[in-house]
């Protein structure tokens, strides 16, 4: 398939992923394939709730989370890891909840990983990942075609990703 590639970015704070964020939305990048995850204190989050077609989050983070779930498709807290809840942004939320509940084929990988194996990740990438969201740095995930990876990158090149790695399905 055309779309079946992926750039991974690694942000330190939520400041510089929202400014990842606004520069592919300005550059043209698409929305409907753009994914974010990271971690918020879980002695911080005091509640959520779901009120007239919007989605209150009420961590430390709530208004960065609370933008994103408004602008792209998919929202989701999941207890994923340890130490507090795993928010994700964007349509990686199907395939995580897709791997939760189909159950998967990679033996005692939680949720987050076989979702991440599932799409392609390869085990290394996988384990920098958990990583990061573990150390409250903030995942951007962009799927597209070749083009659009590669114009993904250059924007990414500009930011202040910690770095960025782009990912091919091994049956293209």
């Amino acid at each position: 398939m055309a779309d079946k590639h992926m750039i991974v970015a690694i942000y330190v704070n939520h400041n510089q992923a929202d400014e990842a964020f606004s520069r592919l939305q300005v550059e043209g990048s698409s929305m409907d394939q753009l994914s974010f995850v990271g971690r918020d204190y879980w002695k911080d989050m005091v509640g959520s709730r779901y009120t007239g077609g919007r989605f209150l989050y009420r961590g430390s983070l709530g208004p960065f989370w609370e933008h994103l779930w408004s602008s792209l498709k998919g929202w989701g807290v999941f207890c994923l890891l340890e130490n507090g809840p795993v928010l994700i942004a964007g349509p990686l939320v199907r395939t995580i909840v897709a791997a939760q509940e189909g159950g998967n084929d990679y033996g005692d990988a939680s949720g987050f990983e076989a979702a991440l194996s599932g799409i392609g990740i390869p085990h290394d990438s996988l384990v920098q990942y958990e990583k990061a969201i573990m150390n409250d740095q903030i995942l951007v995930f962009l799927h597209g075609t070749l083009g659009e990876i590669n114009h993904a990158q250059a924007i990414l090149n500009e930011t202040r990703a910690i770095n960025h790695t782009i990912h091919h399905d091994s049956a293209d």
